[in-house]
C-alpha cells in the first residue's frame, strides 16, 4: 500500500521509483499486486487514494490484455 501511496504523491521523494514499481507490477500482471490494490480501496487512507485504487482495479478488470484475461480466469478456477 505504501508503494501505490508514493506513486500517487508528487511531493514524495519517491515518487518515480514508486511508479516504475507500480508500472512494473501492472506490466508483469502480478496476482498479488491486484490483491494490494483492493487492500488500498478498503484502507483507511485518503478518499482520493481509495478513489485511484478503485480505478487501478477497474482497470485491471476490465483489461483487454490476453495476459490479464488468461491470470484473471485462473484466479477464479482457484476459488
Amino acid at each position: 500500500i505504501h508503494i501505490i501511496s508514493t506513486s500517487l504523491d508528487p511531493k514524495n521523494p519517491d515518487n518515480s521509483n514508486a511508479i516504475a514499481i507500480v508500472n512494473e507490477k501492472m506490466a508483469a500482471c502480478d496476482p498479488n499486486f491486484f490483491g494490494m490494490i483492493v487492500q488500498a480501496m478498503l484502507s483507511q487512507n485518503s478518499l482520493e487514494f481509495r478513489q485511484n485504487a478503485a480505478i487501478a482495479a477497474k482497470n485491471y478488470l476490465t483489461s483487454k490484455s490476453q495476459t490479464i484475461q488468461a491470470l484473471r480466469a485462473q484466479i477464479w478456477r482457484q476459488l
